[in-house]
Formats: structure tokens, sequence, C-alpha cells
């Protein structure tokens, strides 16, 4: 059966962190389901231009994100368990 006119009919499915889903959940109200197989944890690469290398803003910022000190504490414990 068609949507109605003037609204159209979506399906999305997306892999979020659980953390974003629980939110989208609470204010939009999507359904979320958890993935019926084990996914391996996301890789994280940080890539900047050559010529920031030397900037002190971004110097700052890049030794706060890789040592985890960018992250919140629950996100930093997941990093360190190896599970984000």
């Amino acid at each position: 059966m068609p949507p109605p006119p003037g609204r159209a009919a979506r399906l999305v499915l997306c892999t979020i962190p659980s953390s974003v889903a629980q939110r989208a959940r609470e204010r939009f109200g999507p359904r979320v389901f958890a993935p019926p197989f084990e996914l391996p944890a996301a890789q994280v690469v940080a890539v900047w231009s050559q010529r920031h290398d030397d900037d002190p803003a971004q110097r700052w910022f890049r030794d706060h994100f890789f040592s985890g000190r960018a992250l919140s504490p629950r996100l930093r414990a997941l990093v360190r368990r190896g599970a984000a």
C-alpha cells in the first residue's frame, strides 16, 4: 500500500553507537535493534594537512585526541578495553 499523498515512506538502516541510538530513540522515536551478529570495533583514523603539523592549536588538539583526554570517561574506558 503506498503512503498517503505528501508523505514519503522510508526504510532507513544504519549502524551507529548504542549511545547515539538511545538518544535518537528518546528524541525521535525510531525503532532500535541490536545487530544479530558481533561487529568488529570501529577503527579511528585522523588525517590532517601537513601545513598544520606545527600549528600550536592543532598540535594541542591532536595530543588531546590521541591521548584520550578529549573523550568522555565512559568512551575512554571503552577504548581502553578495545570495545570502541
